[in-house]
C-alpha cells in the first residue's frame, strides 16, 4: 500500500512461435497472436488479477524498435549484418549483471540460420525478411522484430530507461530478462 504502480504487460503478437504455428495451421499470424492474447486475458481475469496500466502490442511499436536499434548501433552495442541487426554482447561491460552469469560460461547457441554474427551469443534484435513471413521496412531492409527488442522498446516507452521490476518465468532469466 502507498505505492503508485505502473504495470505494463506487453503483448508479443509476432515472434518465431507464432509464425511457425501460423505455417503449421495455414492461418494468418495475426489471428494466432490475437487468440493467444485473448486466452491469456481470459485466464488473467479468471484469476482475479488487476488489469495492467498499459498493454502494448509489439507490432504497434515498430517505430520505437527502429529508434532503439539506431541508438544501440550508434553507441557501438549493435550491428547490422545481412539485413539482421544483432546486439553485441561483448560491447556492454554490465551485460549479465542482472542474471549473475558470466559470458564465457554461457553455452554458445548453434545460430542455426544466422550468419554474420560477431559472436555466437549475440542475439537478433531484428530479423531480415523471409519469404511468406510478415515484415516491416527499416533502414536495414525489410524484416521483423526479435523477441528481446520488442520487450525492451515497449518497456522503455511506457516506463522509461530504468524501472523496478521485470517479471516472467524462470526459463526467461537468460537471455530474455537480461536483455
Amino acid at each position: 500500500r502507498g505505492y503508485e504502480v505502473t504495470f505494463v504487460r506487453n503483448v508479443t503478437d509476432i515472434d518465431d512461435k507464432i509464425i511457425n504455428k501460423s505455417a503449421e495451421q495455414g492461418r494468418p499470424w495475426w489471428a494466432i497472436g490475437y487468440e493467444n492474447e485473448r486466452a491469456f486475458n481470459d485466464a488473467y481475469d479468471a484469476l482475479g488479477c488487476l488489469p495492467p496500466s498499459y498493454e502494448p502490442r509489439a507490432t504497434g511499436h515498430i517505430t520505437e524498435m527502429i529508434e532503439m536499434m539506431r541508438t544501440l548501433i550508434a553507441r557501438g552495442h549493435a550491428y547490422e549484418s545481412g539485413g539482421n541487426v544483432y546486439f553485441d554482447v561483448r560491447s556492454f561491460p554490465g551485460y549479465l549483471e542482472l542474471s549473475h552469469q558470466e559470458l564465457d560460461n554461457l553455452l554458445q547457441p548453434s545460430g542455426e540460420g544466422e550468419t554474420g554474427k560477431r559472436d555466437a551469443r549475440d542475439f537478433a534484435m531484428w530479423k531480415a525478411a523471409k519469404p511468406g513471413e510478415p515484415s516491416w521496412e527499416t533502414p536495414w531492409g525489410r524484416g521483423r522484430p526479435g523477441w528481446h527488442l520488442e520487450c525492451s522498446a515497449m518497456a522503455h516507452k511506457y516506463l522509461g530507461a530504468a524501472f523496478d521490476v521485470h517479471g516472467g518465468g524462470l526459463d526467461l532469466i537468460f537471455p530474455h530478462h537480461e536483455n
